[in-house]
C-alpha cells in the first residue's frame, strides 16, 4: 500500500495570525464598560470530508464521529461577542483487505494488504466574532466567523505495516446558531459550523450547554 501517496500535503501556516486575532478582540472587549462572559460545553456530530469517494470491492468509509466542544466568550453589546474554542472533530476511517478499492482528489487506489486501515482525526483552537439579534426575550439568533489553528494525524496501518503523518495550519471557520435562556444564567445553544482543514472540510452540528456570568 502506497501510503505516502495519499498523505495529506504539507502547509505550515504561522500562529502570528491567529494570535493577532485574538488580540484584536480582546482588544475590542476591553473597551468596553461592561461584558457579560459565558462558558459552555457541546456535544456534536462531525462529518469530516477527506475527499475519498468510489469506495469498492469489499472497503468501507466512515467520516463521521462525534465532536466535543469547550467555548468561553465575551458578549460586548446586545449584537456582538467575541469568543474562544477548542473542539475535537472526532475521526474517519477508511478499512478493506486486499482488492479493495477507493478514489482519492481523481486517482483511484488498491489496498494490497488485508486489514488495512486508514484513520484520519483532527482538533483545533479558535476565536471568533459573532454578529446577532434577540428574536424574542430568550432568543438569540448569530452568525459567527473566524480564524482556527488546527491539527490533523493521518495513520494507515496493516497486519504487516504502519506509518503515520501529522500536519497543522491556520484557516478560516464560520457558522450559525442559536442561544434560548433556560434562566437567568444558563442557555442551551444549537449550531451549525463549517471548517476548512487544508484539503479537508469539517461540518459540525452541535448542542451545547452555556452558563453566564
Amino acid at each position: 500500500m502506497e501510503i505516502s501517496r495519499i498523505l495529506l500535503a504539507k502547509r505550515r501556516s504561522g500562529l502570528t495570525v491567529l494570535i493577532s486575532a485574538a488580540l484584536l478582540f480582546s482588544a475590542g472587549a476591553s473597551a468596553q464598560t461592561h461584558l457579560d462572559y459565558y462558558l459552555g460545553l457541546g456535544y456534536g456530530m462531525a462529518e469530516i470530508d477527506t475527499d475519498v469517494t468510489s469506495v469498492s470491492n469489499g472497503a468501507s468509509l466512515d467520516e463521521d464521529d462525534n465532536a466535543i466542544e469547550l467555548f468561553a466568550g465575551a458578549r460586548i453589546n446586545q449584537n456582538l461577542a467575541v469568543e474562544v474554542q477548542y473542539i475535537d472533530f472526532g475521526e474517519a476511517s477508511l478499512t478493506g483487505d486486499t482488492g479493495g478499492q477507493f478514489t482519492y482528489q481523481g486517482t483511484t487506489y488498491q489496498f494490497t494488504e488485508d486489514n488495512a486501515a486508514i484513520d484520519a482525526k483532527g482538533d483545533s483552537f479558535g476565536v471568533s466574532g459573532l454578529l446577532g439579534a434577540d428574536i424574542t426575550e430568550r432568543v438569540h439568533l448569530y452568525g459567527k466567523a473566524g480564524l482556527h489553528r488546527w491539527d490533523t494525524e493521518l495513520t494507515a496501518s496493516s497486519a504487516a505495516s504502519f506509518a503515520k503523518a501529522d500536519d497543522d495550519g491556520t484557516d478560516l471557520f464560520y457558522g450559525i446558531g442559536a442561544n434560548v435562556g433556560i434562566g437567568d444564567q444558563f442557555f442551551v445553544r444549537l449550531e451549525a459550523e463549517q471548517y476548512e482543514l487544508d484539503d479537508w472540510d469539517v461540518t459540525n452540528v452541535s448542542l451545547s450547554g452555556m452558563l453566564a456570568f
